[in-house]
């Protein structure tokens, strides 16, 4: 439905010819909420007005919703789609047609923490653990079971298409100097969309 090459950037997505065909995840919270403010940061938020009011798109919380909206034809564009997400319908046959694109203006570095607690009985442990699972074998094993890529190089990717491309800025929302963004971007969409 969409050719390759076609999409290029978040402007692309204005084409009158897409609107009302693009699934998003809810961009007041959660993944859809980053990839908005990953666009208003590039584009401002005229662009993202344009996206969320102007083009029409079909907002779903979920993503069953999001993976049952364009594995079954019905949108050719879908935002906020992770590859956990999409293996039980590629399990079935069902989404075969699935790429992702690259657009850097509109995707965000998704964060992972790990976190240790203060006065634990065996401290030592939890380093030993945390730096096990940093390693080659530990990402490798977290990227199998949990159906994710790793940040490391040397690991083979679970979803090759879903890598991002090197040397290209992503908003990275775990920065602090990005919290403030985030937050505005959350108070512009909710009085956007209510």
């Amino acid at each position: 439905m969409v050719k390759d090459g076609e999409i290029k950037s978040v402007r692309d997505l204005l084409d009158p010819k897409w609107k009302g065909k693009v699934v998003t995840s809810d961009p007041r919270s959660g993944s859809g909420l980053l990839s908005a403010s990953a666009v208003a940061k590039v584009h401002g938020t005229g662009t993202l007005r344009q996206l969320l009011v102007d083009q029409q798109p079909k907002i779903v919380n979920s993503a069953v919703d999001l993976m049952d909206a364009i594995s079954k034809g019905g949108f050719p564009i879908a935002q906020g789609v992770r590859p956990k997400a999409i293996q039980p319908y590629r399990d079935r046959g069902e989404a075969a047609h699935v790429k992702f694109l690259q657009l850097p203006d509109a995707d965000h570095v998704p964060g992972t923490g790990l976190f240790t607690f203060n006065n634990t009985p065996h401290p030592a442990a939890a380093r030993l653990f945390i730096n096990w699972v940093l390693t080659r074998q530990g990402q490798t094993q977290l990227a199998q079971h949990l159906l994710t890529n790793s940040a490391r190089n040397d690991v083979e990717h679970y979803e090759k298409n879903g890598v991002g491309t090197p040397g290209r800025a992503y908003y990275e929302p775990d920065r602090e100097s990005n919290y403030a963004h985030t937050a505005a971007t959350q108070q512009f969409v909710r009085g956007l969309l209510g």
